[in-house]
């Protein structure tokens, strides 16, 4: 059962990787259209605009997208189709309800006479359908479909680069730019909606022929969502750019366009992480609903090996690139985004493993640790934030966030390894870390010493990358059984636990 765990871990993490790629190459053009087109002040409006929507999208979701992931997972994995159709359902109706309701409380702060009264209108309309966009792609990764989602991903980053660049041939200002945003996510709910419905709203199981029916699955959902409501809170100030208000607040407009803009290369390189975690949460959550904590530790270990042995490489050359990267990308008006953005590469070395150990949590129902230890992590951010902002900007706001991040994540691996009673991976974790510097340093050495462009950057991250699997195989990390893992997730047809049917007989 662990080797058919391990096959659809890697299966599914393939899909989300192709998936994250396109997302990468889109956002990198868009960024780069808008930023180069606003200039640093008005690419600080749209940030903030966009910092806006993230924000009060958290209170639109409520936890719903998590639940949606977790409850379907678990339910298909148990063999309790029929609850796992009514779970879905029913969550996505509360979903639309909540999503309106902080859409419409948030257009009435239109009536504030504010310089931002027509950015805060398309904000209402933008965290509505982002919430919304956020629980269909969860439906589909909680049926375990990333599939489907890497080729709608295809489709959205084409609709969205195709708005976004009609936009800046037309001279559109910040309004024009977050119009354009909005029609990539309205071509997303789209997308995702036709599959959600196909594999899921159109089915009608009737309890009858179902094995087991749950006796009220939402009274667990709904202390599952409330606690990860409070969770999401706590994470838009460690993890998710409450720096931005604060700069607003002390700082300079083109400070937060810095901030942003280096926050969003980082999130994005971090994205890659969270492919484990899109990939693992229905994954533990199958495994728990099946066998308890059986196979969840080998699991959890062997996923942080293999998700060092791809970030660790990826954010130190990060780092060694930021600054020629940002003057290809942004120009170099820009170039103030190099040093937040190395500081935030480095932290995500060590904080990507956190999306190994936050699904876990919340796959064993232990998401109240996250709730309690978060909160003492938040009131460290803000205390920074409010310390190095004002004296520093956009550095001050990314050692900040960084310290905040390497803080939870640190105290989240102490707890996870003793409560399920594994050994941290260090004997590997060092290898990985000597061979990823020792591969970096040539990189950043030649960055430092000639003027690159896009064919000399992509020159020395193929340096980088050759010199690192050399270096891996040396130390032993990378060996025949590694790949043959690959492979035969690879080459090996792996199906969802259980397939939704109208009827699912024993």
């Amino acid at each position: 059962m662990s080797r058919d765990i391990a096959n659809k871990a890697v299966k599914n993490f393939f899909f989300s990787g192709g998936r994250l790629a396109i997302s990468m190459a889109a956002t990198l053009c868009t960024s780069a259209i808008i930023a180069r087109k606003l200039g640093p002040a008005n690419m600080g409006v749209y940030g903030y605009a966009m910092w806006l929507v993230g924000t009060l999208g958290i209170l639109a979701n409520i936890g719903l997208p998590g639940a949606l992931t977790k409850y379907l997972s678990e339910y298909i994995g148990s063999g309790d189709t029929v609850t796992a159709v009514q779970v879905g359902k029913r969550l996505l109706l509360t979903q639309l309800a909540v999503a309106a309701g902080v859409s419409g409380v948030t257009a009435c702060f239109m009536l504030l006479k504010s310089p931002y009264r027509s950015v805060i209108g398309l904000a209402a309309v933008m965290l509505f359908a982002q919430a919304l966009q956020q629980s269909l792609s969860s439906a589909l990764a909680g049926l375990q479909r990333f599939d489907r989602l890497a080729l709608t991903s295809l489709y959205v980053a084409l609709a969205s680069v195709v708005a976004v660049g009609v936009a800046a041939l037309l001279h559109a200002g910040v309004m024009g730019m977050l119009w354009a945003t909005l029609v990539g996510l309205a071509v997303s709910i789209w997308l995702y909606y036709r599959d959600v419905d196909k594999f899921l709203l159109k089915l009608s199981p009737q309890p009858s022929d179902s094995v087991r029916v749950a006796p009220d699955p939402f009274r667990r959902i709904r202390r599952f969502s409330l606690t990860v409501s409070y969770i999401l809170l706590v994470d838009a100030i460690v993890w998710q750019r409450s720096e931005v208000l604060f700069l607003k607040g002390y700082s300079t407009i083109a400070q937060i366009a810095f901030y942003t803009l280096a926050y969003s290369i980082a999130s994005k390189l971090g994205d890659i992480a969270s492919t484990f975690s899109t990939t693992l949460m229905p994954l533990y959550s199958e495994s728990y609903g099946r066998d308890g904590l059986r196979d969840i530790g080998l699991v959890f270990v062997n996923a942080l090996k293999y998700l060092q042995m791809l970030m660790v490489p990826l954010c130190l050359l990060g780092v060694a690139l930021a600054r020629p990267l940002a003057q290809l990308i942004y120009g170099s008006q820009f170039l103030a985004v190099a040093l937040p953005l190395q500081l935030l590469l480095v932290a995500s070395a060590v904080t990507s493993i956190g999306v190994v150990i936050s699904p876990l949590l919340y796959g064993i129902d232990k998401q109240s640790f996250i709730a309690k230890y978060g909160t003492a992590v938040a009131v460290l951010n803000v205390a920074l934030d409010f310390v190095l902002i004002p004296r520093y900007g956009a550095v001050g706001a990314a050692v900040a966030n960084s310290t905040a991040q390497i803080a939870g994540v640190l105290g989240g691996a102490f707890y996870v390894v003793r409560y399920i009673r594994i050994k941290f991976p260090w004997k590997s974790t060092i290898k990985i870390y000597l061979a990823a510097a020792g591969a970096v340093a040539p990189v950043a050495y030649l960055a430092t010493r000639a003027h690159l462009g896009i064919a000399a950057l992509t020159g020395c991250a193929v340096l980088g990358g050759v010199l690192y699997l050399a270096l891996l195989t040396l130390v032993g990390e990378l060996g025949r059984q590694d790949i043959g893992v690959l492979k035969t997730a690879l080459l090996t047809k792996v199906y969802p636990a259980k397939p939704l049917r109208a009827a699912d007989p024993a």
